[in-house]
């Protein structure tokens, strides 16, 4: 079922065309379609009855009584409890329900809008319940400030930023694989490889510092949120901003909340790592021939004329480590890869290096 027929089904205008049983059925019919929606279940046999006896009411095929409201009542109250809605006994609820989806359909057609935050979905439904029914799989923690993603094949998905920079960072290392894997006696095609290899090359390392960013930037999202932080004298000029460099972020927020990171030697020592590597992605990201800084006998250009498949597997290799030994480091409350055993760890590796499954297949039905 698409936006546009949902979209006709809302409207209050059609609504309005119905009186009795038959209005007060078909719109606990749509709060039906919505829950299959959330649910991931929009596809369903399910669903299409539903839509064709909303249609059977407008058209006037069908005539609903005081049973058929009851029954169709009945089942849509036991599934909304089941999944954690909010009194979902409550008559006010399927007004309230028929509000927050079309509020969802409108912002699709209008803003080419899918994200929402979950303070909105927070007035309808319990997150945690919803989110995490399986209480032993890992937990994954809506809050408020979250974004989510109202998905007609998928339902409710939480989103978070450094989840698609990492999916990138796989994607592209298994097309490095495929490429240094391929072998030619053919030289156009031995230099045709070389070729991509430097350009994955380069953007590998985009993709990996990137990766780093989008993690730190989340962070310091999820951190100004954090009422006991935003008091904080220390950080209080750079919480406030929206566009922070990553040193910034860093050492100017996370280093003063968590002071004792300065003096682990460990992070710091892979956090220096990954600066390093933040310059060489400059310089892919800002090719020019200027001389370089430090040593003006030599141009900028030179870095792009390099590529080794033992650096690069060294940089991906830091930059990563970085992200998880920061996050190991903070405390429960702040930390944000909820999503990090959903998908396969990376094995990036200099002898017989092979493609990483974005998927975790032990875990593919935890997913969202």
């Amino acid at each position: 079922m698409d936006h546009d027929t949902i979209n006709r089904l809302l409207k209050r205008e059609t609504i309005s065309k119905l009186r009795g049983y038959n209005k007060k059925t078909y719109q606990v019919l749509l709060c039906g379609i919505f829950l299959n929606i959330c649910t991931g279940n929009n596809d369903h046999k399910l669903q299409h009855i539903y839509f064709i006896r909303c249609d059977d009411l407008l058209r006037g095929d069908f005539k609903a009584d005081q049973d058929d409201y009851d029954f169709t009542l009945d089942n849509l109250q036991d599934d909304l409890k089941e999944k954690g809605f909010k009194r979902a006994k409550d008559l006010n609820t399927i007004n309230k329900l028929i509000t927050f989806f079309r509020t969802r359909i409108n912002d699709y057609l209008v803003k080419n809008k899918t994200l929402f935050l979950a303070s909105e979905l927070a007035e309808i439904l319990d997150l945690d319940r919803y989110f995490n029914p399986n209480p032993q799989t890992e937990k994954i923690t809506v809050l408020p400030h979250h974004w989510i993603e109202f998905n007609f094949e998928k339902g409710l998905i939480p989103t978070f930023p450094e989840m698609f920079t990492y999916q990138d960072l796989i994607t592209l290392w298994n097309k490095y694989i495929d490429t240094y894997e391929y072998g030619s006696h053919k030289p156009y095609e031995s230099q045709q490889r070389d070729y991509e290899l430097a350009s994955l090359y380069r953007s590998l390392t985009v993709s990996a510092v990137t990766f780093v960013e989008s993690y730190l930037y989340y962070l310091f999202y999820n951190l100004r949120y954090d009422k006991e932080i935003k008091k904080m004298d220390e950080v209080k000029a750079l919480i406030r901003k929206d566009r922070l460099e990553d040193t910034q972020i860093f050492e100017g927020i996370i280093c003063k909340v968590y002071p004792v990171f300065k003096e682990d030697n460990v992070l710091w020592t892979k956090y220096q790592k990954y600066l390093k590597i933040n310059q060489l992605r400059n310089k892919y990201v800002h090719a020019s021939a200027f001389e370089d800084r430090a040593d003006r006998s030599i141009s900028s250009l030179q870095p792009l004329l390099f590529w080794n498949h033992t650096q690069l597997v060294y940089n991906l290799n830091d930059c990563i480590n970085f992200v998880l030994s920061l996050e190991a480091k903070l405390s429960d409350s702040h930390r944000i890869l909820y999503w990090w055993g959903m998908l396969s760890e990376p094995e990036f590796n200099i002898i017989n290096p092979k493609k990483v499954w974005l998927l975790n297949k032990e875990k593919l039905s935890d997913l969202v």
